[in-house]
């Protein structure tokens, strides 16, 4: 059975106090000379580039073999044979609302921000603020190659 791993997105305020926002279960798959990816909220995401698509077909074998309740902590249908080729619709950009008085007064800053679990692992070893790092990967996703920039830019 593979490893099902927590993932903590923490929102940061302006007095550097942070919160978390939740927690998402991802599991890690790899196969030798091919690569990793991670299946997290029904997607499946590289270790550098972001959301995955096409899936390749040695991630798409080892995807059909977890078990129903793999599949169900990473929102996978829990039974029959799983197919990337029909992506869901990308969802409609949602209009951002200025914040009310007391969301400023209480030091709120936004919604973390779109990143691989392997950036947000790297960015938690190398001790640099995620919401500081600006993503080059799909839809704006930080990705550890943006990781590794923004270190060596320190």
């Amino acid at each position: 059975m593979p490893l099902i791993t927590r993932v903590h997105n923490y929102q940061v305020d302006k007095m550097n106090k942070a919160r978390m926002l939740s927690v998402r279960p991802y599991i890690r798959l790899s196969e030798k000379d091919q690569g990793v990816v991670y299946l997290q909220s029904g997607r499946v995401w590289s270790e550098t580039d972001g959301e995955m698509k096409p899936v390749p077909d040695w991630a798409l074998k080892q995807i059909n073999k977890l078990s129903r309740e793999a599949r169900k902590k990473v929102d996978l249908p829990e039974e029959g044979e799983i197919s990337f080729d029909k992506q869901k619709p990308e969802p409609k950009p949602v209009p951002i609302e200025t914040p009310t008085e007391s969301a400023q007064s209480s030091g709120d800053s936004g919604d973390m921000p779109h990143a691989t679990p392997a950036a947000i692992s790297l960015a938690d070893d190398l001790g640099l603020d995620i919401m500081l790092i600006t993503g080059t990967g799909a839809n704006g996703t930080i990705t550890t190659g943006d990781v590794k920039s923004a270190e060596t830019a320190d």
